[in-house]
C-alpha cells in the first residue's frame, strides 16, 4: 500500500503545481479585469473575461482529475503523513487555498466596481433624460407653437 500512497502523493503534488500555475494566471486576469472595470475599458474587460473563462475551465477539469487522488490520500492520511514529500504537499495545498481566496476577493472587488459603474451609467442616463425633458419644456415656453388659422378665427 505504501507504494500506492507514494504514487498518489507524487501525482497529487504535480497536480497542485499545475493548479498553482493556473490560479496564478487567474489571479493576474482577475486583477486585469478589475482594472478594466475601474477604467471602463469594456474591450479589455471582454478580452480578459474570455481568457479567464478558458483558464477557469482548465482549473475545473484539473480539480476533477485531482479529486480521486485527494480522496486516496485522505483515506490513507496517517500513512501519507509519514512519507518525505507530505509536508511539501500539505504546504502547496494550503497555498492553493490561499490563491483561491485571493482570486475570489479580487473578483468581489471587480463586481463592486462594475456595480458602481452601472449605477453611474444609470445616473448619467437619467440626467440626460431629465435634461432633455427640461429643454423641451423651455422650448415650449420660449418659442410657442405658431397658431395656425382655423375655420373660424376667434382672435380677431
Amino acid at each position: 500500500m505504501s507504494h500506492e500512497v507514494a504514487q498518489a502523493l507524487a501525482t497529487y503534488g504535480a497536480g497542485l503545481d499545475t493548479m498553482m500555475d493556473l490560479l496564478d494566471q487567474l489571479e493576474r486576469l482577475s486583477r486585469a479585469q478589475r482594472e478594466a472595470s475601474r477604467t471602463h475599458d469594456l474591450v479589455a474587460l471582454q478580452r480578459h473575461g474570455d481568457e479567464r473563462d478558458r483558464v477557469t475551465a482548465l482549473v475545473v477539469a484539473l480539480e476533477a482529475d485531482l479529486a480521486p487522488w485527494r480522496r486516496r490520500l485522505s483515506a490513507a492520511r496517517d500513512e501519507a503523513a509519514t512519507l518525505p514529500g507530505f509536508p511539501s504537499i500539505a504546504s502547496r495545498h494550503a497555498q492553493v487555498r490561499a490563491l483561491v481566496a485571493r482570486v475570489l476577493g479580487t473578483d468581489e472587488s471587480s463586481l463592486g466596481a462594475l456595480r458602481d459603474a452601472e449605477a453611474a451609467r444609470r445616473f448619467h442616463a437619467q440626467a440626460v433624460e431629465t435634461g432633455e425633458q427640461t429643454l423641451a419644456a423651455y422650448r415650449r415656453v420660449v418659442s410657442p407653437t405658431r397658431h395656425t388659422p382655423a375655420l373660424i378665427d376667434t382672435d380677431a
